[in-house]
């Protein structure tokens, strides 16, 4: 189990029935992870490493659902974001209907300011100052539909990146990364 860096949901079409299945799949898939070797793989861990590839990184694992389309007499927006609400802000990274131009990620919004920002990593860390909430695109026209899918294959690989599947000891990283011989 130390080797996920990810868990993805692909469903064709999401529906109110598929959406909420692929949910309780990754609900499951992380209780599995945040009870291994200790909470090591949890959202609510605050260890930082370096990845192989030389990023700060966290072992959490990236948490998604990917769908070619949304069934939107099924799954209206509200109702598919009430239904993501808590799950978007305690452990999923990603929703992402690639064709519809449907993008939902976390965003972390700063209590004392009027300032939100992406997620920068895997974590669901609280502090007194932080609150998660989310972002969604909506449905957008042709137009904005190519930009959504380049964020979309952005955020993925971000995460991707800001994660590291194996906890790596340093001497070993350093080695990895040619620092030492």
């Amino acid at each position: 189990m130390e080797s996920v860096c990810g868990v993805i949901e692909v469903k064709r079409t999401l529906t109110k029935k598929s959406i909420k299945k692929a949910i309780d799949h990754l609900l499951r898939s992380k209780e599995v992870l945040d009870n291994y070797k200790e909470g090591l793989k949890s959202k609510v861990r605050e260890e930082k490493m370096i990845s192989p590839n030389g990023v700060s990184a966290y072992l959490a694992p990236l948490y998604g659902i990917v769908s070619l389309e949304i069934n939107r007499r099924s799954l209206p927006k509200n109702h598919l974001e009430e239904i993501l609400d808590n799950q978007i802000k305690n452990f999923i990274d990603i929703v992402w209907s690639m064709s519809d131009g449907f993008l939902t990620i976390p965003i972390m919004k700063n209590v004392n300011k009027d300032d939100t920002k992406y997620v920068s990593d895997l974590t669901r860390i609280s502090h007194a100052t932080t609150e998660y909430e989310y972002f969604s695109s909506g449905f957008n026209d042709k137009n904005h539909k190519e930009d959504i899918f380049r964020t979309g294959l952005f955020f993925i690989r971000n995460y991707v990146q800001m994660t590291t599947g194996k906890q790596i000891e340093f001497k070993d990283q350093a080695e990895y990364l040619g620092f030492t011989k």
